[in-house]
């Protein structure tokens, strides 16, 4: 082998190679949601935390995870001051961090940030608004809940959180899913006016769907404030279906608490999936930003940013023979066989002509806890609520590639 061709051939492998580690010195900082505790398991932080580090390897990338110690802006605003010099690509998460993120995202035009959970609209040129495709979460558990309640009272029932777009997309999602499963069931909804039982309307909510006598199912899609209403509305034989983390783990507290053997299964967001995936893209070079990246069901369920939790307790109603009608349905949807029917921008149906397949309730405002704080208690394991985190976190590396192509370079030089 001549030289001209050696220093050729070593050209062409050390581009190759290159491209393939393009990012190789690039910093990651991953910054978690806020709070006091360490990482909790079953928390969106937990999954956070293991789909950076499965993405983020050295040589690859150098990992920074880190949380603030509450969910307040002015504490996102300060720690993204501080991991922003030293890194090349941020991923922060949810309403709280959006302005910090924008701040950060003005200051350094040349470096790419991702947001989970919130969209900036209009768009940020090097930010992407990176969503779970809340519609198909709320359509899939009506699907759900009307498979089970087409056989009882045909009654089911969602709670909503405050009234705006990402919560619509769950709550008419839901409603659209009950009619497509059974024509003929009631999907009752309501909105809440807070995400964390603000003067205690969690029990308003109780009222309203207890009032409503042979409801079924019901649907939380309101955080705190519908983990509250739930429990008790589990404690009194009404089935459950628990939403964003599996909450049989994380609220009903493996069990223990009561009603836990009437909560179905939970709509999971798997932060794992979507922040391993968004890591991967940006060090392929083919993360684009300044628009809205939505991750939804896949048929390979590993992989769907979008799954059901286990039935724990419940299977002998989730049984197998519905998770697999379940399953049928997610094919369906997947293969755009079947449309949820959901306009993004407002969240409004677009298959009900009055732009929802919902009957509205109203929440009784005169009703209260006997024990408010008790009851704030009870619903702070859930995940809205920013509480769990893990500070600094080094990852661990995988470079067996790297080395691969290091030695084959080495020999085709020295043969």
């Amino acid at each position: 082998m001549n030289a001209t061709f050696k220093f050729f051939l070593f050209t062409f492998l050390f581009i190759f190679s290159s491209k393939n580690y393009i990012y190789a010195s690039t910093n990651i900082a991953v910054i978690l949601h806020g709070g006091p505790d360490l990482q909790k398991e079953g928390t969106t932080n937990e999954s956070t935390v293991k789909g950076a580090r499965e993405a983020c390897t050295p040589p690859i990338c150098n990992l920074e995870l880190t949380n603030p110690k509450d969910e307040t802006e002015a504490e996102y605003k300060s720690l993204l001051s501080k991991v922003a010099p030293n890194n090349d690509f941020f991923i922060t998460q949810g309403y709280f961090a959006q302005k910090a993120t924008h701040e950060m995202a003005d200051k350094y035009p040349g470096k790419k940030f991702g947001i989970i959970n919130f969209e900036f609209t209009p768009p940020v040129k090097n930010i992407a608004s990176i969503l779970f495709a809340e519609d198909q979460q709320g359509f899939v558990a009506g699907l759900l809940a009307a498979e089970i309640s087409k056989k009882k009272n045909k009654k089911v029932a969602v709670i909503g959180g405050a009234d705006i777009p990402s919560v619509k997309r769950k709550v008419n999602g839901f409603a659209n899913g009950v009619k497509h499963a059974c024509e003929d069931c009631t999907a009752y909804c309501l909105y809440s006016k807070s995400f964390v039982n603000e003067n205690n309307e969690s029990q308003g909510i109780f009222n309203a769907i207890l009032n409503i006598k042979g409801i079924d199912v019901v649907y939380n899609a309101a955080s705190i404030t519908g983990t509250i209403a739930l429990k008790n509305l589990t404690a009194h034989g009404i089935y459950g279906i628990g939403d964003t983390t599996d909450e049989w783990v994380t609220n009903w507290a493996y069990g223990s608490v009561a009603g836990s053997e009437n909560l179905l299964t939970s709509i999971v967001q798997d932060y794992q999936v979507v922040v391993r995936d968004t890591i991967g893209t940006m060090l392929k070079n083919n993360f684009v930003a300044g628009g809205l990246v939505k991750h939804g069901l896949n048929l390979d369920s590993e992989n769907s940013a979008i799954k059901f939790a286990d039935c724990h307790e419940a299977c002998e109603i989730n049984t197998p023979n519905l998770k697999e009608n379940m399953q049928k349905y997610i094919d369906k949807i997947t293969k755009r066989q079947i449309d949820v029917g959901i306009d993004h921008k407002s969240g409004r149906s677009k298959i009900s002509p009055e732009g929802s397949s919902c009957t509205m309730l109203e929440i009784n405002k005169h009703n209260t806890m006997k024990d408010n704080d008790e009851n704030r208690r009870s619903g702070s394991d859930h995940d809205h609520e920013r509480k769990s985190a893990v500070a600094n976190i080094s990852s661990t590396s995988s470079i067996t590639l790297f080395l691969i192509n290091s030695i084959i370079i080495l020999v085709l030089i020295f043969h």
